[in-house]
């Protein structure tokens, strides 16, 4: 979709979403701020769209810009050290309709016939899938003392809360599961 952006001079610049918050320039010459996409949207008369947690995070992940921080997020303090934590906020599972394979056993022990029957009324059944596997590697800052501190993951999600990405995905994800990976030097 395309937006109007009027500049001072009365010339106007026609941008996309795409162009959310990069300063391009009028054919006058002057620099015009092109707002966030929320802002494009609402001042054209459209709903505002709410990124997901998921979403924010991937972009900023491949941006490198988490978690924007060298102050440790349980103690305070200045720090040049990065843990990464593997958060493990949802896996894809699957259920079937078929016949149980413990009824299966069961009859091919019991019945005579049992094959046949199993032949003609069993079967896999409709599988359905749930879910998405939604995982990350999420970087945060951790001073060398509370490193040890952070292994705890009732802690760990905790103290990661901090930072208002994460604390929006682990809303969203309650029952998320943390684990520290290594250190790394900034």
């Amino acid at each position: 979709m395309e937006f109007r952006i009027d500049c001072p001079c009365g010339e106007h610049v026609v941008v996309t979403e795409a162009s959310a918050g990069a300063t391009l320039r009028c054919s006058c010459g002057r620099p015009i701020s092109v707002p966030s996409t929320p802002a494009l949207r609402v001042a054209a008369g459209l709903p505002r769209y709410d990124y997901s947690p998921e979403q924010v995070i991937e972009s900023l992940l491949t941006a490198g810009r988490l978690p924007g921080t060298n102050v440790c997020i349980h103690c305070g303090f200045e720090t040049d050290q990065v843990l990464e934590v593997y958060t493990e906020c949802e896996t894809q599972y699957r259920t079937s309709t078929g016949t149980p394979i413990w009824f299966t056993v069961a009859t091919l022990i019991v019945l005579p016939f049992s094959l046949m029957f199993h032949l003609f009324f069993s079967g896999d059944g409709d599988v359905q899938w749930y879910g998405r596997d939604t995982k990350f590697l999420l970087p945060i800052p951790a001073c060398e003392h509370c490193q040890g501190l952070l292994r705890r993951p009732k802690l760990l999600k905790k103290c990661m809360q901090q930072i208002p990405e994460y604390r929006r995905l682990l809303e969203k994800f309650p029952r998320a599961r943390v684990k520290l990976r290594r250190a790394r030097n900034t």
